[in-house]
């Protein structure tokens, strides 16, 4: 397994051609949807998946030669290469936009952003985000520092003696309601 940090694939995003406004976004839809893992691949035909690396970038049947041949790639197998598979998004994005990915289109990409991504097209979120001052002049936690204390910790927020997997468990516990 080859498990990217968010900044690494916000690095790989911006060298495939995602502007620095989309770049965090691309990391987050990548870590919704691999983990960070540019190994990751979902074989599942029977849900409509032969998808590889950190995008997920989707090679089944008829797709494969065709996105093999828009992509410049020999093999599937290349999409395990963080770049390639990032500028194999681009082209993806390009063409369909953010809504080809699933997590996009159910927001599950969102609890990957970082705590100061603030998207252009919404200021509300935006201001959401600024701490306000008490009439004593003392700063209160914005809303949004309010619910990041309950979110979902990425592997990369690791701190103490806390290890990748004690962080999956305490998040699908979350997730689950236990």
């Amino acid at each position: 397994m080859t498990a990217y940090s968010f900044r690494d694939v916000e690095s790989f995003a911006r060298q495939a051609g995602f502007t620095p406004e989309l770049s965090p976004l691309m990391a987050a839809i990548s870590f919704a949807e691999s983990g960070g893992n540019s190994r990751a691949h979902n074989p599942n035909a029977s849900t409509g998946d032969n998808s590889y690396g950190l995008m997920q970038i989707n090679m089944l049947g008829a797709m494969g030669p065709e996105r093999r041949a828009a992509f410049g790639i020999q093999s599937n197998e290349e999409l395990f290469d963080p770049l390639t598979n990032m500028k194999a998004a681009k082209k993806i994005f390009d063409s369909q936009g953010l809504g080809a990915w699933s997590v996009y289109r159910s927001g599950a990409y969102k609890q990957f952003l970082p705590g100061n991504y603030t998207p252009a097209t919404d200021a509300a979120a935006a201001a959401a985000t600024q701490p306000s001052t008490t009439s004593s002049g003392q700063q209160q936690p914005s809303q949004q520092e309010k619910k990041d204390s309950d979110k979902l910790r990425m592997a990369g927020e690791i701190t103490g003696n806390d290890g990748v997997f004690d962080v999956a468990i305490r998040n699908l516990s979350k997730l689950l309601g236990r």
